[in-house]
């Protein structure tokens, strides 16, 4: 197997220079969750 032409599932682009932006209530910094 050829490791280097495989392909690969994923778009590995990424968000680069421009992160998302969250607006979380009461202008929270954080996000925490249980499961």
């Amino acid at each position: 197997m050829n490791f280097y032409n495989a392909a690969y599932p994923r778009d590995l682009v990424g968000y680069g220079g421009k992160p998302p932006y969250a607006n979380w209530p009461h202008g929270a910094k954080i996000a925490v969750q249980f499961v």
